[in-house]
C-alpha cells in the first residue's frame, strides 16, 4: 500500500498541480473581493462634541490719570482711538492737571 502522492504517474502529478493552481487562484479571487469590499466601504466617524457654551458677560475697565497740560491734546487723541477698538468696554479718563500738581504729591 502506497500512501501520499504517487509522482511517478505523469496523471497523478498534473491532477495535483492543476488542484494547487485552483486553490490558490479560488484564494487569491476570495482574498482580492474582501480587499475591493473595505477599500470601497466608507469610512465615517461619528464624533459627538458638545456645542460649547457661549455665555457673554461683558465688563467695563474704567482708567483714571492725571498729569501734564502740554500732552492733553495727544492723549485725547489716543483715548478716542483707543476706546474706539477695544469697544469701549475700556475707558480712560485723562486729566490735565499741570506738571506742577503731580511734583507737589
Amino acid at each position: 500500500m502506497k500512501v501520499g502522492f504517487d509522482f511517478e504517474n505523469k496523471n497523478s502529478r498534473t491532477r495535483t498541480l492543476m488542484l494547487i493552481v485552483g486553490v490558490v487562484l479560488v484564494l487569491g479571487i476570495i482574498s482580492s473581493l474582501i480587499i475591493q469590499r473595505q477599500i470601497s466601504q466608507p469610512r465615517t466617524t461619528v464624533v459627538n462634541t458638545p456645542a460649547p457654551e457661549s455665555r457673554t458677560t461683558v465688563r467695563s475697565i474704567y482708567i483714571t490719570s492725571g498729569g501734564a497740560s502740554f500732552i492733553n491734546p495727544q492723549m485725547r487723541a489716543w483715548i478716542k482711538v483707543f476706546m474706539e477698538k477695544t469697544g469701549g468696554t475700556i475707558s480712560v479718563n485723562y486729566q490735565s492737571i499741570g506738571s506742577g500738581a503731580g511734583e507737589a504729591r
